[in-house]
């Protein structure tokens, strides 16, 4: 898509600079391509095994080009162009990533009962460092429909179900090579960069998750009452942040990968399905219950505890930090005194 949009403070606007009113353009075009090439198909050996498979590949692209033209001071009263202003300064934005991957999807299933699903995937990222822009993660995931087996008047539909998987993302654009940022005005016709405050990191290494779930579906009295239950376990490794390090070193933050973090919990939904029949009305309730519990495990370096961003008011402080043994994003507050 393309995106113009024009600003302009004519002379007089006590918003502008001098009073003399400013000019801004914008330019943007951005483009998302993807292709998805894929085969998929279903076995039947007997009668008693179903088999379903699918393998693909997946190919997205992301093009980004912005220009900011900014004018400084109108010469000419109602002529709102940016050719009519003294000082003029451009600024341009090229962005972009690629990220190719290939991926397989395999079920089983045996008697209309039990069900084992295998999927893999790996993707190759360009905002990753050569040495580490590939990664795989697989998944696995078994299925019981035990009312198969159990037969009641009192039970509806009961699934029992476990899961592994494993996951991973790549890094934000231009993560890896430091940049320069265009300053304004210019000094004596001459264009100035200054460089950024956030340091690239080019060792960045990919996301990944791990995680495993149990759980059930169930429904009692011909539908009238069900019950989904789930209990997961999730950690969480080499999260890319933003770490506040030294001014001293000339930056402000550093792009790192953070550590270990680990969250467990459980889920529950409590639904009441049309309890009460009334011709043209279908009324069901649904009761949700979540709860969860993180942890940082493990920072990089060794280090107990990162400052991940800060505040002021009244002379006191307050740090959102990440500290081993406690919830990520934790609050410390360091009052005045």
């Amino acid at each position: 898509y393309n995106d113009a949009r024009t600003a302009v403070r004519p002379i007089g606007s006590a918003e502008s600079p001098n009073v003399q009113g400013d000019i801004n353009e914008f330019r943007l075009t951005s483009s998302d391509i993807t292709s998805d090439f894929i085969i998929s198909g279903n076995l039947k050996p007997n009668d008693k095994w179903d088999i379903s498979y699918l393998v693909g590949n997946n190919v997205y692209r992301w093009n980004q080009n912005g220009i900011n033209s900014r004018g400084v001071s109108f010469v000419l009263r109602d002529f709102l162009d940016i050719s009519n202003t003294i000082t003029q300064s451009v600024t341009r934005n090229d962005d972009g990533k690629m990220l190719i991957g290939a991926y397989g999807d395999v079920t089983f299933g045996y008697n209309n009962m039990i069900y084992l699903g295998l999927t893999g995937r790996n993707d190759w990222s360009s905002t990753l460092p050569k040495n580490n822009n590939s990664f795989f993660y697989p998944s696995a995931n078994l299925g019981f429909i035990a009312s198969e087996v159990i037969k009641t008047n009192w039970l509806s539909f009961l699934k029992l179900r476990m899961s592994l998987a494993k996951g991973a993302n790549d890094a934000p654009t231009q993560s890896l090579n430091n940049i320069y940022l265009k300053s304004n005005p210019n000094v004596f016709g001459m264009p100035r960069f200054s460089q950024s405050t956030l340091l690239r990191n080019p060792d960045l290494r990919p996301e990944r998750t791990s995680e495993t779930e149990v759980g059930f579906e169930s429904s009692f009295l011909n539908n009238l009452l069900g019950l989904d239950f789930s209990y997961y376990s999730r950690l969480s490794e080499d999260q890319i942040i933003q770490v506040p390090v030294s001014s001293a070193t000339g930056y402000v933050y550093k792009l790192d990968n953070l550590g270990s973090v680990s969250n467990k919990g459980i889920e529950m939904t409590l639904s009441v399905n049309n309890p009460v029949k009334v011709t043209g009305l279908i009324w069901n309730t649904y009761f949700n219950f979540y709860r969860n519990r993180g942890r940082v495990e493990k920072i990089a370096d060794g280090r107990d505890l990162v400052i991940l961003g800060s505040g002021t008011e009244n002379w006191a402080q307050a740090l959102v930090v990440a500290k081993v043994g406690e919830q990520l994003g934790a609050l410390y507050d360091y009052p005045y005194r």
